[in-house]
């Protein structure tokens, strides 16, 4: 084949790709949604967030509720999401959030509490150790809970599927892989959605419950927020007013240790002790991050050492030696 007909053939396989592609992305644009979105920048005021906004309305939320959020100074441009289909593991060193200073840090809070540790403990059956470790590695049991607008964050992230998303995702996955699956890219979109939109949903139920702005919610940059980065919909799942003041705050120390220590009963903590492998296996419902997993543990082992330092010490009071006169 001569350089001329190779140039022609490849030129007719990309028109063929490309013609290809944008069939399939006309096809999932009107199948996405049982209603037909209407098109983006329709509305200045939201900003281009046309796409999240009409997923809300069709979830029920009424226009009065969403349209000052989306118009607010706080809530900035719609930009597309862009992710991957086979998302990587965590490069977070978990291993550098198990310090000595880590973990004295934890056994500080521990002893500050550690009346709320023993009687969640007994109450939910997970070790104090393991519900101080979390805290401890999650925002340093309260340190650093986050300064992103959770609201903002999470309607991002629910754009997975809005046409501009697919698109973008579709040509940053295609340069890594030339043979990436059309449909397995939908399919990670709407997985997406599906766990955010709900979330989203919660937030405005959250910022309602608390008599606060949706704007005014902080948290990561995944829109997980108190002590222990519960996700909206968690708060209300898995939140445990633990000092019983008649709210449910994760901004609260002893709610927050309540509150791990119920998520973890509730996804099949049940009894004190468990193989290093059965920990690892219900700490990833919390985080689905094995690395994750296993700093909790390693720092768990390390502060269940100093905790039963301290008993022997209460148990065993050391004598006074007397005086010499």
């Amino acid at each position: 084949m001569t350089i001329p007909q190779k140039i022609k053939l490849l030129f007719l396989l990309r028109i063929s790709f490309f013609l290809e592609f944008f069939f399939i992305f006309n096809v999932f644009a009107q199948a996405s949604t049982s209603l037909e979105a209407p098109p983006q920048g329709s509305n200045p005021q939201i900003k281009g967030w046309d796409y999240v906004y009409f997923l809300l309305q069709e979830k029920g939320i009424a226009e009065e509720v969403l349209l000052p959020i989306f118009s607010d100074a706080r809530m900035s441009e719609y930009s597309p999401l862009t992710f991957k289909i086979k998302p990587s593991e965590s490069h977070i060193n978990y291993a550098r959030r198990n310090s000595a200073q880590e973990q004295q840090n934890a056994f500080k809070f521990y002893l500050q509490y550690k009346k709320e540790f023993q009687t969640a403990e007994k109450k939910y059956s997970v070790p104090a150790s393991i519900i101080a470790a979390i805290l401890q590695i999650e925002t340093q049991c309260g340190k650093f809970t986050g300064k992103e607008l959770i609201f903002y964050k999470l309607a991002y992230l629910s754009s997975a599927t809005s046409p501009e998303s697919i698109e973008a995702s579709y040509r940053q996955n295609l340069s890594d892989d030339p043979e990436i699956d059309f449909d397995t890219l939908l399919k990670r979109a709407k997985k997406l959605e599906n766990i955010f939109l709900p979330q989203l949903i919660a937030t405005l139920k959250l910022a309602k419950l608390n008599k606060v702005h949706p704007l005014e919610l902080k948290g990561s940059y995944a829109g997980a927020i108190g002590f222990p980065q519960f996700l909206p919909n968690n708060v209300f799942l898995y939140g445990v007013d633990g000092n019983r003041d008649g709210k449910i705050d994760l901004y609260n120390p002893i709610d927050a240790i309540h509150s791990v220590g119920n998520f973890l009963n509730k996804h099949g903590w049940k009894k004190a002790k468990y193989t290093k492998e059965q920990k690892e296996k219900l700490i990833l419902h919390y985080n689905k991050s094995t690395p994750y997993a296993q700093t909790v543990i390693a720092m768990a082992d390390a502060l269940r050492l100093k905790m039963s330092k301290l008993t022997k010490k209460s148990t065993h009071p050391a004598k006074k030696k007397n005086k010499k006169k």
